[in-house]
């Protein structure tokens, strides 16, 4: 079993990728949770709210989960 953690641009994104990824059998479970992340961006400080994946999966599984999120998600790198 391996982790995986991403950050999506709300938690309902957070909630429909994890979904797909249960429904699609890529993932044995997921946990989604709202946070508030802060980061550098054009030389500011920004702090925005966002939604945390945490997805369990099977290391086989990874390039299947990566792609599916890669799909599915708002950010140009999740």
């Amino acid at each position: 079993m391996v982790l995986i953690y991403t950050t999506c641009r709300d938690i309902d994104e957070a909630k429909k990728i994890g979904e797909l990824l249960v429904k699609n059998g890529l993932a044995a479970c997921i946990n989604t949770w709202t946070i508030e992340s802060c980061y550098m961006w054009e030389g500011a400080v920004r702090c925005e709210t966002e939604g945390a994946l945490f997805i369990k999966t099977l290391e086989s599984k990874i390039p299947d989960v990566e792609n599916l999120i890669e799909q599915n998600h708002s950010y140009a790198t999740p």
